[in-house]
């Protein structure tokens, strides 16, 4: 039996940082995955020779946050780029375009004003109140990286961040809904809906902060698409001679009095002080700790919590660029295509070209489509109308495609649907959660699950726990690692 400092269990980016940063500080650490190769949902995937980036749509937070920082201590910033793209996004309402300039969130907000004029007060305040809750985030996030800041921090927490208590148990809409009875205007001030949840039930500290750096820093690209992440932490891997084991079935951990001792795989035992598990905490109470007495227990804490929706993914290539089939669209990244309410047939569109993917060649496009879904809507489908639905849903897509971009049908060259099943299928994941637990006011931030188990050198994370979006999962890696080095 081989013995190592730190085990980690499935390597997605937040293990592969945490990786990372732990042998950094001369831990001898193993990776245990489940897959071929460490990456999970940063990464591409081919059909036919044709590429496709699985998940990422853009990347915040790079030049004016702790990202940046958090990219260099894991020693991959140098090894990736970041495109920034001239729009943030372009949404396409029944009556009216808006478009969306990369690090003008003012130029945004007077475009508002000029197509509501009547709403001016409650637009300015919008985004005020965005900018308000985000740096009172940095208080917050500062004061929680020290002992000693943060008793002081909540003790006066009223005067120094009250956006920041007020809305961890306020959902985005009690906000919204105060603000303005403008439905087109409440519609577009949620645009970034999209990237979380399907209603306007999210808590609205876990909607407004990720808004508040998506508007107020750059939005980015990494050039070669989410597998150049990975594949810079495989780099770091690598070059340092750090052990990983692929393609490995874990199969259960041995626990002696109350503590767990060893991992069993098909591949052999292996010995640790410390484990880190990186799937969900419903696959670690009903797989890996099947056995423990309490595992039912701890499975019926993880169900009173809300799960997150689910969504399908469309990847398509086309052999022209956009500009040929609609010229409005030359530069631009994100196009969403909404109602006045959220539906399921409203979708966001990532459109990717060589700029992004040396790889694409020049004269041809990448479109990634993603919109909400719900698991149970496929769950008990048999193949033959499952494979019905899929169907159903591309030529649905293929028309609205149409109407923005005419002619596209004849330009598709592949057109790949991936539904909730096809994420379990690759990821273990329940129901497909997108970021795990729902971002709702009883169990978000501070209320959110936690990374620790009842056992003191066991700890889990992930988008599960804690924190969701892309950025602040890699950052996870310092909440486990600071309490095992």
């Amino acid at each position: 039996m081989q013995n190592f400092d730190t085990i980690i269990v499935w390597s997605w980016l937040w293990w592969l940082s945490a990786w990372s940063f732990l042998a950094q500080k001369w831990q001898k650490v193993l990776v245990l995955e489940k897959h071929y190769i460490s990456w999970w949902y940063a990464t591409s995937f081919k059909r036919k020779n044709y590429e496709f980036d699985v998940a990422l749509h853009q990347i915040w937070w790079i030049e004016k946050t702790w990202f940046k920082q958090i990219l260099k201590n894991t020693w991959i910033y140098n090894k990736l780029e970041f495109i920034k793209h001239k729009y943030l996004y372009e949404a396409i309402y029944p009556d009216f375009k808006i478009k969306v300039e990369n690090w003008n969130y003012k130029k945004f907000m007077n475009d508002l004003i000029n197509i509501f004029p009547q709403e001016e007060k409650w637009i300015k305040k919008w985004f005020n109140t965005m900018k308000y809750t985000g740096n009172q985030l940095k208080i917050y996030d500062f004061a929680s990286r020290n002992k000693i800041f943060l008793p002081l921090v909540m003790i006066f927490a009223p005067i120094l961040i009250p956006y920041f208590l007020f809305f961890e148990k306020t959902t985005i809409w009690e906000i919204l809904d105060k603000c303005t009875n403008n439905t087109k205007l409440q519609t577009v001030l949620m645009e970034l809906i999209w990237y979380y949840w399907d209603d306007y039930n999210i808590s609205a500290l876990s909607y407004l902060i990720p808004s508040y750096w998506f508007y107020f820093d750059w939005g980015y690209y990494v050039k070669w698409w989410g597998q150049a992440v990975s594949n810079a932490f495989i780099d770091v891997i690598k070059e340092n001679n750090w052990e990983v084991i692929n393609s490995c079935d874990v199969e259960e951990f041995i626990l002696k009095n109350e503590k767990i001792i060893w991992v069993k795989t098909k591949s052999g035992d292996f010995y640790a002080k410390n484990f880190i598990c990186n799937a969900s905490p419903f696959i670690l109470y009903e797989k890996f700790l099947k056995n423990w007495e309490w595992s039912k227990k701890e499975i019926e804490k993880l169900e009173k919590f809300k799960i997150w929706v689910s969504i399908w993914s469309a990847y398509i290539w086309i052999s022209t660029q956009i500009e040929n089939l609609n010229p409005d669209y030359k530069d631009s990244y994100i196009l969403t295509d909404n109602t006045e309410k959220l539906k399921e047939d409203s979708f966001w569109l990532t459109i990717t070209n060589n700029n992004d993917n040396p790889n694409i060649p020049i004269w041809k496009t990448v479109l990634t489509i993603a919109f909400f879904d719900k698991y149970s809507n496929r769950q008990n489908l048999n193949r033959e109308k499952y494979l019905l639905k899929k169907q159903e849903k591309k030529e649905l897509l293929t028309n609205k495609l149409k109407n923005i971009f005419p002619n596209i049908e004849k330009h598709i060259e592949v057109f790949e649907l991936w539904t909730a099943k096809t994420m379990e299928r690759y990821t273990w994941n329940k129901l497909w959660s997108i970021y795990g637990f729902a971002q709702l006011p009883f169990q978000n931030m501070r209320k959110s699950y936690w990374i620790n188990t009842p056992f003191n050198n066991l700890y889990i994370s992930s988008a599960w726990a804690l924190w969701w979006w892309f950025e602040w999962v890699i950052r996870c890696w310092n909440e486990v690692s600071k309490k095992i080095v």
